[in-house]
């Protein structure tokens, strides 16, 4: 969609290039949901043996899984910050609470669109809703289930610094 005449005021990271660089990063997702999902999969495992067993993250996978989101070329680097302080909270609440059954917690839904189904979202891109809350931040709309992205632009590119879940 080209950006108007009247829209030259507007920041460029709420222009409508970066509302249709969010349906373009869903649409990208989707195509390579499978490979992120299994990776993602892989950031948690159980080591040790027996009684003495527990969930911990394995950072040489989380790189793998922030090396395929990077591919994706929607991400800033503060979004990879971001997701590495989550593995590094996540880690020491694993060795703290020495969890070794069940599915490890803070591991049991998708880290970029925050669900459980992942598919209703997946499935119904072309019909979502997107508005500027504020200026950088972007809502996706999906029934009562809702992501915050918080945009920046690179060399004419919007990148994605944070997604989150909310309300807004």
């Amino acid at each position: 969609m080209p950006v108007t005449a009247q829209q030259t005021n507007i920041p460029k990271n709420n222009r409508p290039d970066c509302l249709n660089n969010i349906k373009g990063f869903l649409k990208w997702y989707k195509t390579n949901y499978e490979r992120i999902s299994k990776l993602q999969d892989e950031t948690v495992a159980l080591v040790g043996k027996g009684t003495a067993s527990q969930y911990r993250v394995n950072f040489k996978n989380v790189e793998k899984y922030i090396n395929a989101l990077r591919a994706s070329g929607y991400f800033s680097e503060l979004f990879f910050q971001h997701k590495r302080q989550y593995f590094k909270k996540a880690d020491e609440k694993l060795l703290k609470t020495k969890q070794n059954d069940g599915p490890p917690e803070g591991f049991e839904y998708d880290f970029i669109l925050f669900t459980q189904e992942p598919e209703i979202i997946l499935d119904n891109i072309d019909s979502l809703k997107l508005a500027v809350v504020q200026s950088g931040v972007i809502k996706l709309m999906v029934n009562d289930h809702n992501l915050l992205f918080s945009v920046n632009e690179k060399n004419d590119k919007c990148l994605f610094n944070d997604i989150t879940f909310g309300r807004k």
